[in-house]
């Protein structure tokens, strides 16, 4: 940065010429946008990195990571304030997806956010391609492992990948992402859902990026940040210390564990005093992970089984157990 002291113009700093910093082509509503979304996610307790380089050129705006203890889950998130080519859109996207982001998702400030924070629901608006993203400009990538990632994330027809991104959502935790997600002026972040009305008469650009078309906005609602799940919380390692435990300790065999041992043994391996409260919280967590039968009896083999599934190193998103589970009562530390 370099000060420029004017005549006619108020003193101000300026980048270099040529300058390599990353921020030096990005508006002030660009990098406010990206401070108010890098706070907001690290309060949740993601992990949160900015111009997070990979591949080359390519650098994502917010790089977020949600600790799991076995497989940490990484997303990239792109704060978009001028129009920008779908196809490149989506050639960021697989981009990431091969250097192990889950999935990436944009958040439109400024004027393509305008639009959508002046229209109510029932309103018909016009959005620029960019916000559609539509899907005639897709195509399946030809190399197996990335379109194995991406029918991970979106199934096996790209155009699911608008039909997520302007709908509900529905693929486990990544459907949060889905969807448009706008970014107002007081820092609020909302969620707008579209539906096809009809094509504009003004056609394709041959670049697609002034395509527009117009949609009737069906719904839109402010939401919190938590656009990637629960973060991990002491009682989720609990839950998969307990887990991880009975799974390397107990016996492959069809009895009946009496559940006054099965507390004490659990009290040991969190190192927490035992009382009626922790008790209680281990016969939930079981419950939780699924091995107590309607008659709250527990078989041996068939908990030391289903630990094993619990504990293991979950391949996505989708199919990884649900954060937020309580801690055990009042841990005090067997010192």
């Amino acid at each position: 940065m370099v000060v420029k002291p004017g005549r006619i113009k108020v003193s101000h700093f300026a980048h270099v010429a040529r300058s390599d910093c990353p921020s030096a082509r990005e508006s002030v509503e660009h990098l406010q946008a990206k401070k108010v979304l890098a706070a907001s996610f690290r309060a949740l307790g993601y992990e949160v990195a900015l111009e997070a380089p990979h591949s080359g050129d390519r650098r994502v705006d917010i790089a977020v990571t949600v600790p799991y203890p076995l497989l940490p889950l990484r997303y990239a998130v792109e704060v978009q304030n001028s129009p920008i080519d779908p196809r490149e859109m989506f050639r960021r996207l697989l981009s990431d997806l091969k250097v192990g982001y889950w999935f990436t998702g944009w958040v439109f400030t400024g004027r393509r956010a305008a639009t959508l924070l002046a229209a109510d629901v029932g309103d018909h608006v016009r959005l620029p391609a960019d916000v559609l993203a539509e899907e005639g400009f897709l195509k399946f990538p030809k190399e197996r492992t990335s379109r194995r990632q991406l029918s991970e994330v979106i199934g096996d027809d790209p155009s699911n990948w608008i039909s997520e991104r302007i709908g509900a959502g529905s693929y486990g935790c990544v459907g949060r992402l889905h969807g448009v997600k706008v970014l107002d002026t007081d820092g609020s972040l909302w969620h707008v859902q579209v539906d096809k009305v009809y094509p504009s008469r003004g056609g394709t650009s041959r670049s697609g990026a002034a395509l527009q078309s117009v949609r009737r906005v069906s719904r839109k609602q402010k939401i919190p940040f938590d656009l990637f799940g629960p973060a991990p919380t002491r009682g989720d390692e609990q839950r998969l210390t307990l887990a991880t435990y009975f799974a390397e300790t107990l016996n492959d065999v069809h009895t009946a564990v009496d559940f006054d041992e099965l507390c004490a043994s659990a009290a040991r391996a969190l190192t927490i005093s035992r009382t009626t409260e922790f008790d209680r919280w281990v016969r939930q967590t079981l419950s939780n992970i699924g091995v107590i039968s309607r008659d709250s009896t527990v078989f041996e083999d068939s908990l030391r089984l289903t630990c094993q599934v619990f504990a293991r190193r979950h391949g996505t998103p989708t199919d990884m157990p649900p954060c937020g589970w309580p801690p055990a009562p009042s841990p005090q530390l067997n010192r």
